[in-house]
């Protein structure tokens, strides 16, 4: 099964709140989840994701973030979604980073 997936996320700090897209690779690791039970749960049976589930795990999380401009877009992607290219968990805690996922898109 070769599907390719990406997912929006919400990412807010102390200076406001954007919206980047990320790799269904990085997604996963994120979220905890592989694309495939995300899209089963969301695109096949209808059901919401357990946001609460993933908020709480992320809540006191902190990750250093490295967001670019696509290098090609996604028919439904917005003009000017940014791209999340590395996302890695640290342990700096001067600085509160949050995800809130919405729901995947499936990637043709």
């Amino acid at each position: 099964m070769d599907n390719r997936c990406h997912f929006e996320l919400n990412i807010t700090d102390n200076s406001g709140t954007l919206t980047a897209t990320v790799s269904e690779t990085l997604a996963e690791k994120i979220l905890c989840m592989i694309a495939e039970q995300i899209y089963e749960t969301v695109a096949i049976k209808k059901e919401s994701l357990p946001i609460a589930h993933i908020s709480r795990q992320l809540a006191h999380k902190i990750f250093n973030i490295q967001l670019q401009k696509p290098t090609f877009r996604m028919p439904n992607q917005k003009i000017g979604t940014l791209v999340v290219s590395s996302c890695t968990e640290t342990d700096e805690g001067n600085k509160k980073q949050k995800m809130t996922p919405f729901a995947p898109t499936k990637k043709q």
